[in-house]
Order: structure tokens, then C-alpha cells, then sequence
């Protein structure tokens, strides 16, 4: 799903609005510096320094880790939108970087 939604993204973003995979609503009005303070990093952050909190986060909210670990049900549903937001932002901040 995560592979989708990030096609979905770069070719649907301006049509519809949404992931027609899986009916994820891509938010148009999240600026570079939300998405910066998503990933919970500055703004003069290297790209290294960007792809390591991209991966740090996906850790901590994948779904399939907070399964492993055994979280209830609306814990795994809050992990999988905080994720959905986290790709979001990183492909915007790649987007603007050109990376």
C-alpha cells in the first residue's frame, strides 16, 4: 500500500486529490514548513539528515512493527494516518528539494 500511495501521489495529486488505491486524502494546503516539523526537522537539515528522520519515524508508526508489538486496533488506525502523513511529507520535501 505504501508503494501505491506514493505513485498515487506524484501522478494524481493535482486530479483527484486523493490515492485511488486506497481512498487516501492527500491534504494540498500542508506548507514545506509543516512538512519539515512533521518530520521533525529544520529546514537546513542535509538530505541525509532528512532521509534519517523519514526512516526514524516510519519505525516508530509502520503498521506492521506496531502489530509485532501487539497495540490495539485504534493504536495501529492512528499509527497508519500519522504514517500516511509522514510519506506525504518527505515526498514533498523531496519533491521541493529535487531529490
Amino acid at each position: 500500500m505504501f508503494r501505491t500511495c506514493k505513485t498515487c501521489l506524484k501522478e494524481n495529486k493535482a486530479k483527484n486529490k486523493f490515492c485511488i488505491f486506497c481512498g487516501t486524502k492527500f491534504s494540498t494546503s500542508l506548507s514545506l514548513a509543516e512538512c519539515y516539523a512533521l518530520l521533525e526537522i529544520s529546514s537546513q537539515s542535509t538530505n541525509i539528515e532528512v532521509k534519517q528522520a523519514y526512516r526514524r519515524l516510519a519505525k516508530l508508526y509502520h503498521s506492521d512493527i506496531l502489530k509485532g508489538k501487539g497495540l490495539p486496533s485504534d493504536m495501529i488506525a492512528f499509527g497508519e494516518e500519522k504514517f500516511k502523513k509522514i510519506n506525504f511529507a518527505y515526498e514533498n520535501i523531496k519533491n521541493a528539494r529535487n531529490i
